[in-house]
C-alpha cells in the first residue's frame, strides 16, 4: 500500500500522491450517496485545510447515483478535478454531469492519466478554456 491510502470496503480507493488526491474505484461498483460522503471526510482530512488538486479514474465505475452526483457537485477543498475514463459514453456522461451539476471548481475529463495530472499540476492561469464538447461541435 501507498503512502496516505485510504480504503472503504472494496468499493473504492484514495491516496494522496505527490500533491493529487487520487480517487480509484473499484469494478463495476455503483457510487452511492453516503460512498459519497465518506469520500468527502476522507478528503478533507487528507489535505489538512490546503485545497489540492483531485484525479478521478471512473473508468470502472459502473453508476453514479443521483444523490452522489450532488454531492460531488458541492463544495469540497479541492483547486480542481480531472476525471479519466475510457468510453465514448464516458465522456458523454461527463458532459452531462458537468453541464447539469455546474461544479464548483474546474473539472475536465481525460483519457490518459499522464495528461490529467500535467494539467492539474498546471498553474491555472496558464490552462487556455476548453470547450465541453471538444472537437465534436466541429464539421469534418
Amino acid at each position: 500500500m501507498m503512502d496516505g491510502l485510504e480504503r472503504a470496503g472494496h468499493d473504492w480507493a484514495l491516496e494522496l500522491r505527490a500533491g493529487v488526491i487520487r480517487l480509484r474505484w473499484a469494478r463495476d461498483r455503483a457510487v452511492t450517496e453516503g460512498a459519497a460522503r465518506d469520500i468527502m471526510t476522507k478528503v478533507s482530512a487528507l489535505v489538512s485545510r490546503k485545497r489540492r488538486p483531485l484525479l478521478v479514474d471512473a473508468a470502472w465505475m459502473e453508476a453514479l447515483q443521483y444523490r452522489a452526483r450532488t454531492v460531488f457537485a458541492a463544495s469540497w477543498p479541492l483547486t480542481r478535478v480531472a476525471v479519466i475514463g475510457s468510453t465514448p459514453v464516458d465522456e458523454v456522461v461527463f458532459v452531462f454531469y458537468v453541464a447539469r451539476y455546474q461544479p464548483l471548481c474546474t473539472t475536465r475529463y481525460f483519457t490518459s492519466e499522464a495528461d490529467a495530472v500535467t494539467w492539474l499540476k498546471t498553474p491555472a492561469k496558464a490552462t487556455p478554456p476548453v470547450p465541453l464538447i471538444g472537437a465534436w461541435g466541429s464539421s469534418g
